[in-house]
């Protein structure tokens, strides 16, 4: 079974060839975990979800109405800002995978004596 993911993809891609007042888009668990930890959104709104032992969004559920909200917010926003909203989703998306590829900081050592 393919999940949310998949889903909102092929919905995307479909809807690139057809003249739409509202942009379809991709969402996945890296979008989810930007809006919810970089954005500090209320993320139920967009879609029901699993958590991971870390408490990140692992698991995108499939909810037409929370998508369909989330389409709506993510295209008034690009109205806003006046860009496409496949920029911002794409922005949201780089964001966490460069956090994710972002090396943890080592420990400093205390001064030397």
């Amino acid at each position: 079974m393919c999940g949310s993911a998949f889903f909102t993809k092929y919905i995307y891609f479909g809807g690139l060839g057809w003249d739409v007042s509202v942009s379809p888009l991709i969402l996945d668990s890296m979008v989810m975990n930007e809006l919810e930890q970089w954005l500090r959104l209320d993320v139920t709104r967009f879609a029901r979800f699993s958590r991971n032992k870390k408490g990140e969004i692992s698991v995108v559920g499939r909810d037409a109405a929370r998508y369909g909200h989330y389409v709506e917010v993510m295209n008034g926003w690009a109205r806003d800002l006046r860009c496409r909203p496949d920029s911002i989703e794409l922005f949201l998306f780089k964001q966490r995978r460069s956090r994710a590829r972002a090396p943890v900081a080592a420990p400093r050592a205390g001064p030397r004596r």
